[in-house]
């Protein structure tokens, strides 16, 4: 009988982007760029039909206006079909937008060394934004929901520079996500950044964005430049692997953290770390009691190894539970 569901929540989007000096994931951003009357680009997207359900499908049609906004819809139908949903099902509306993920871990209370993932994830769209910062934003977190990497927080190899750098630069991430918002923008309303954050990565010369460009915005961390320093030093983050950060103006943060990107992805990593070493504790507890009943030598070595991987991680970790720890282990550096 399955008795154990513990689950982690974590955004795999995990950070959404957000704009300091245009507010880029509320309704002020771009407000005055859209003159389309026909698809009424500064009217509340929720008016756009008598129902919120209704509306959101009129955005969908919106998006699918765009070459890259076509690719986007395809892909994001097609993984939500492969769970048995349709593109509206993982759409919900709330205050403002993000991608949510939910890993659920499951595991037979009597073989705790088994263990099941489950992924679930969810596309939240602002209630309060104009159809035009709607349909980018959709744009935006459907390229999350649909081609952000899937990670395994209790893997051995699961670090914080790799969550840093997957977020911002990897596969589905923030980099990913804003490049084809604007490419959306680009081809919906005719191409027209005069006042948009997509300006500062456009580049001229090859008539296209800049992913190099887009890459240095997110790792701007002006006044929070020291801060990024210190804890870069504390977490040994080799600064060559980060070649981009600056002190330069903070221009995207994290709506979660209300902190640069960087500075969120260790905030975040610190949250992941800390359930996953309180649920890593509940597995060893049941371990070591079936241990005590039953010294079953194969159960013995995956003690020992949940053990040293438990201790690896968690040592610094409030409420880390040493006793869990196997004795042998308890006496090795590590």
């Amino acid at each position: 009988m399955l008795i154990k569901f513990f689950t982690l929540f974590f955004v795999g989007a995990a950070l959404v982007a957000a704009s300091v000096s245009e507010g880029y994931a509320s309704s002020s951003r771009y407000r005055t760029l859209f003159s389309d009357r026909h698809r009424q680009p500064n009217l509340p997207w929720r008016h756009l039909a008598s129902t919120e359900e209704e509306s959101l499908v009129a955005l969908l049609e919106i998006l699918q206006g765009s070459p890259t906004g076509q690719k986007v819809i395809k892909a994001a139908a097609h993984k939500a079909a492969q769970v048995g949903k349709t593109l509206t099902d993982i759409i919900r509306v709330d205050d403002f937008s993000k991608t949510d993920t939910t890993l659920s871990r499951k595991f037979y209370v009597r073989h705790p060394e088994h263990v099941v993932y489950e992924e679930h994830s969810l596309v939240y769209l602002d209630k309060d934004l104009t159809v035009a910062d709607a349909v980018l934003d959709l744009a935006h977190e459907l390229t999350h929901y649909t081609w952000r990497a899937a990670f395994d927080p209790y893997a051995e190899d699961f670090t914080v520079r790799d969550l840093i750098k997957t977020t911002i630069e990897g596969a589905g991430g923030e980099v990913e996500a804003y490049l084809m918002e604007c490419k959306v923008w680009g081809e919906i309303w005719r191409g027209r950044y005069s006042s948009s954050n997509c300006t500062k990565i456009y580049d001229e010369d090859h008539g296209k964005f800049s992913r190099e460009k887009a890459i240095s915005l997110f790792y701007q961390l002006g006044q929070h430049y020291e801060a990024w320093e210190a804890l870069r030093e504390l977490l040994n983050l080799d600064r060559q692997d980060f070649p981009y950060a600056s002190n330069r103006p903070t221009l995207f943060v994290s709506s979660y953290y209300s902190l640069p990107y960087p500075l969120a992805a260790i905030k975040e990593f610190q949250g992941i770390r800390e359930k996953t070493c309180r649920n890593e504790e509940r597995r060893l507890r049941l371990l070591r009691e079936q241990l005590a009943a039953n010294q079953a030598s194969a159960q013995q070595s995956v003690y020992y190894r949940l053990g040293r991987r438990y201790q690896q991680q968690c040592s610094g970790q409030k409420g880390f539970a040493a006793e869990l720890v196997p004795p042998a282990l308890r006496l090795m550096a590590f």
